[in-house]
């Protein structure tokens, strides 16, 4: 074959084992070099290397050939990327190339040179058919201008399949001669074609029958292909328009694909983000987790709905649901992850608002429940503060009737009536008071008070108390201290609410200490006792409504509301003080401080203190001379303050109704009107607005007010519609004198 190739031609090779290929060559190369011509190898590398490997071991001296430049070597690829432009190879830049190769060896002495080439067998490799055809005609070309042998060589199995023939078809053409195979190569004998030519029978009626199986199983794959492509491209389109982000990456944690979702919801880009570890988006303090992931998934495992947190590009925080299954190839072994993370920053959002509301709604309910206890508690402990003085009242009232007692007898069954009387006054205003405060209407007046004033006031009205117990009250008022600008008889009811606290739970012969200074511009107050003290549990619910230091119960050993307390704080509070209440716990007395601001440098202006339910007693008022006319459609109110204006020297007369009212009015001559607010078919206003309605004369009568309405609402009211003073009921007996004196004394002046 080698000598059929001594002539210039274009000769091409099939091989199927590179050695035959590498023989081959080595022979065609080495015996143009042995006959002093030229040898030219454009291969690739292993190919080039395998080539001068035989051509050494013929004893050729293959630097001495190159240095004369008798042998030269080109790598296939690069020579290749030298003349290649879109696909095509260029003429010029092939003439150029290849050609001045050809040309150079000729001018240094060698014009017959042989040539072997590969670079045709890349093009058909990467499925180049039309850039091979063209690059063989372009050797066509030289060689009709050149004198030169050129053998180029394709692996046999490039043109494998049924539809290459026509491709294998068409290099052949471009060739003067096709050399077949090792296999073939060596055929000498008549028997010895014939053998072959019966095995080649055999093989192509074999080869038909593959060709056709495997023509089938294309066309299925074909079909197969195109419904998975189908398929793709709806998984495709589902993942690039899905709002989830979903991410792969393989066991390293290496992301290899990145949705538009991701990109939304992480800021980093595709481009930014595939190559780079998953960890590009995981905070710092959870790095943890992806090392539990990876561990799941090398073990197959699916991880679903797995709340986390992660990190944007721009350093927040999102809340994600991560599902991650694994990604397992062909062979069942797991290559890597695919992550659906959703965004849960509006669910979490709602789950926190909804426990929030939650528990709102449990506290709510927990302090219903409370209210709900304490309210009937409160009632059970109102219904025994109530029927406890009234079965006094009405016990001693029953003795008084049914039989005639001595003096002394006379006088505690009296007092007796009367302290419990005051009892329920106390209990009632402290009922108001606590209304007043729930429904916001407390009302505080502002002037300059002196607080030396009001705690004497106040320890003046506790004192029968404390003396009845023998307790020892020790004082400490420093006069020094300035005023305060609010409301003396709320300040004063505060004062009446400690010390009556402070003498009802220190035992016989116990110790009250009461203390007024100076302290960073506020009034310090601070009472303290030696009394039963506080439970530590209770103490910081000390000031609650309707809260006592002693639980509810049926054997409580002190009365009173559990108001006392409540109104004291909202009274100082609404003064811009404090109070405070200390106690190490029963047994240990307690301590409560009051402190409250000082008002500016000023002129001290001590109201004097009205006479009210907190004051002690004072010397009988006289009305002796003045006509008094009393209007109550309650006759045993109507008797009662009748009786107490006669016992006081007035001339007092009842009615019942506006009508007995007028009647009266014109036919008496009268000094002074009292009247009730809420009587049937006509009340109190519609009396005063026909008493004023009189003009000169009975329709200028002074008139006081004497109700139960007793808010500062019912006051303005009862004053706007012409009465001249208002009193709430129950009323001190001489405290009504007083009213009346007053009134007569002011209009005689």
């Amino acid at each position: 074959e080698m000598n059929e190739m001594d002539e210039p031609g274009h000769f091409t090779q099939f091989y199927e084992e590179d050695a035959f290929l590498l023989d081959t060559v080595a022979k065609f190369i080495g015996g143009s070099l042995e006959a002093n011509g030229g040898g030219v190898v454009i291969a690739t590398r292993p190919h080039s290397d395998g080539i001068e490997k035989r051509l050494n071991a013929r004893g050729l001296d293959l630097a001495a050939a190159r240095e004369q430049g008798q042998y030269v070597t080109l790598e296939a690829a690069e020579t290749l990327s030298m003349f290649m432009d879109a696909g095509s190879p260029d003429p010029q830049r092939f003439a150029h190339v290849v050609g001045g190769v050809l040309a150079r060896m000729s001018q240094d002495g060698w014009p017959r040179v042989r040539a072997f080439g590969e670079m045709v067998a890349l093009l058909c490799a990467e499925g180049n058919l039309n850039g091979a055809l063209r690059l063989e005609e372009l050797w066509n070309d030289l060689g009709s201008g050149k004198s030169f042998s050129l053998l180029c060589a394709y692996p046999l199995q490039e043109f494998a399949r049924t539809d290459d023939w026509k491709p294998f078809v068409d290099i052949c053409r471009k060739h003067s001669r096709a050399i077949p195979t090792e296999r073939y190569a060596t055929l000498l004998t008549p028997d010895e074609r014939l053998r072959i030519i019966t095995e080649l029978q055999q093989k192509a009626q074999s080869l038909e029958t593959e060709m056709a199986r495997r023509k089938q199983t294309e066309e299925t794959l074909a079909a197969d292909r195109i419904k998975a492509d189908g398929v793709s491209r709806r998984l495709t389109a589902i993942i690039e328009s899905s709002d989830d982000a979903i991410i792969s990456k393989d066991l390293n944690g290496i992301i290899t694909s990145w949705n538009p979702a991701a990109e939304r919801m992480f800021g980093y880009t595709a481009a930014e983000a595939v190559g780079k570890s998953i960890r590009l988006i995981i905070p710092a303090e959870r790095q943890h987790e992806e090392d539990k992931v990876l561990t799941w998934l090398r073990r197959g495992e699916r991880i679903d709905h797995f709340d986390t947190v992660r990190r944007r590009k721009d350093g927040t925080s999102i809340e994600i649901s991560l599902t991650v299954s694994p990604i397992i190839d062909g062979d069942g072994r797991v290559v890597g992850a695919s992550k659906i993370a959703r965004d849960i920053t509006d669910r979490k959002r709602s789950e926190a608002v909804r426990e929030r509301l939650l528990a709102a709604e449990q506290a709510l309910r927990a302090e219903a429940e409370r209210s709900s206890r304490m309210k009937d508690e409160f009632l059970a402990i109102l219904s025994h503060e109530l029927r406890t003085p009234l079965t006094s009242m009405l016990g001693w009232t029953r003795v008084l009737r049914a039989r005639k007692l001595d003096e002394i007898a006379t006088a505690s069954a009296l007092e007796v009536l009367e302290r419990n009387t005051r009892l329920m006054a106390q209990l009632i205003d402290d009922l108001l008071d606590m209304s007043r405060i729930i429904s916001g209407k407390l009302k505080i007046e502002q002037e300059p008070v002196d607080l030396v004033t009001v705690i004497e006031a106040a320890l003046e009205s506790v004192r029968p108390a404390a003396d009845a117990k023998s307790l020892q009250i020790a004082t400490v008022l420093d006069p020094a201290t300035g005023p305060v600008w609010g409301d003396a008889l709320r300040l004063q009811q505060v004062m009446w609410n400690l010390l009556s606290n402070a003498v009802k739970f220190t035992p016989p012969k116990g110790k009250i200490e009461v203390s007024l200074c100076l302290e960073n511009d506020h009034a310090r107050i601070t009472v303290t006792d030696t009394g039963s003290g506080i439970p530590l549990e209770i103490l910081p619910r000390i000031f609650d409504r309707f809260r006592q230091a002693e639980e509810p119960s049926t054997g409580r050993r002190h009365g009173g509301l559990g108001l006392g307390l409540a109104i004291a704080r909202e009274v100082v509070e609404r003064h811009g003080g404090t109070i405070v209440a200390e106690s190490q716990g029963p047994g240990w007395g307690s301590t409560f401080t009051v402190t409250l601001p000082m008002m500016a440098e000023g002129l001290l202006r001590t109201p004097a203190l009205s006479v009210d339910r907190y004051a002690a007693s004072e010397e009988p008022v006289r009305l002796d001379g003045v006509r008094v006319l009393v209007v109550d459609d309650e006759t045993d109110t109507r008797e009662l303050l009748v009786t107490v204006l006669r016992d006081s020297g007035a001339d007092a007369t009842g009615a019942t109704s506006v009508c007995q009212a007028l009647e009266a009015l014109l036919a008496l001559n009268l000094n002074v009107l009292i009247s009730d607010i809420g009587m049937p078919d006509e009340d109190g206003y519609e009396l005063i607005r026909k008493v004023r309605a009189l003009g000169p004369g009975a329709g200028q009568i002074p008139a006081i007010a004497l109700t139960a309405y007793a808010r500062r609402a019912d006051r303005h009211r009862a004053l706007s519609a012409g009465y001249d003073l208002h009193l709430a009921k129950p009323v001190e007996p001489n405290d009504l004198a007083r009213a009346v004196a007053n009134l007569v004394k002011r209009r005689q002046g």
